[in-house]
């Protein structure tokens, strides 16, 4: 860990980091800038992670940036996105931002407010440079509840997020299903869109995500259940053919009614 030490408000002061790095600084007063400094070879990923452990937006308003040796700005923090009624642009913040680095040399990092009127002890930040790692993200299942007469089968939506590039498969599986009731594969026709709005540099900050259809089946006569049944999802990655680890994946209540 490294705490930024003033002074450090010019590109020259530049403090000097070697990524992986976690950086504890504050912007303690209006027109504070913090500067650090890093060299990386051509087609190295970073994965850059803020949090703001005492103020927050809209009262402090942290913008990250990296500039070439040239001085030109090739990434920030801010997502930029049409919102409201299709034709305003809109600036959010983001905790985690992605970026790989297409020449070697030497970049410098800027902390600031967005704002330069804006400064105070308590606007501090921690900031962690590290290298990308591809893995499974954020998993949700919808509906949570799912309720079966024997003979009947309902969907079950999994939405996965496929963290800093990563490019596998994700095999899902199910534990404490009701007697008889099964968990199969499903297929649907992929619904119609319309064109999403503009958005910058998207992939710096959302993840891809993947859609996953299963269904869960009651068997004709299966029993009715008193209790709606805890079901444990868990995803496995599948990269190159090799079946990773079991990730647990999240709950569903499921209940087999009477006929």
């Amino acid at each position: 860990m490294l705490s930024e030490a003033e002074p450090n408000d010019l590109p020259e002061q530049a403090a000097p980091i070697l990524p992986p790095q976690l950086l504890e600084g504050a912007i303690q007063s209006p027109g504070d800038v913090d500067w650090f400094r890093f060299e990386v070879k051509s087609g190295t990923s970073l994965a850059l992670e803020l949090e703001t452990p005492e103020a927050a937006p809209p009262r402090f308003n942290p913008r990250v940036a990296v500039l070439d040796a040239d001085g030109r700005e090739v990434l920030t923090n801010y997502f930029r996105k049409i919102a409201g009624d299709g034709d305003d642009w809109v600036r959010l913040i983001q905790a985690k931002t992605l970026y790989t680095f297409d020449r070697a040399g030497l970049y410098k990092l800027q902390v600031r407010d967005i704002t330069p009127r804006s400064g105070e002890p308590a606007f501090r930040y921690r900031l962690l440079l590290r290298p990308q790692v591809p893995h499974v993200g954020r998993i949700e299942a919808t509906p949570e509840v799912v309720n079966l007469r024997p003979g009947q089968a309902r969907k079950v939506t999994i939405l996965s997020d496929q963290e800093e590039g990563f490019g596998g498969d994700i095999l899902f599986s199910a534990d404490g299903l009701p007697s008889r009731v099964r968990f199969l594969p499903g297929a649907e026709v992929e619904p119609h869109k319309e064109p999403p709005l503009p958005e910058i540099h998207k992939e710096r900050f959302v993840p891809r995500n993947q859609t996953t259809t299963v269904l869960l089946a009651a068997a004709p006569g299966a029993p009715s259940t008193r209790m709606p049944a805890r079901v444990r999802l868990s995803a496995r990655p599948v990269v190159g053919g090799k079946v990773g680890e079991a990730i647990a994946a999240g709950e569903l209540l499921v209940m087999v009614l009477g006929e």
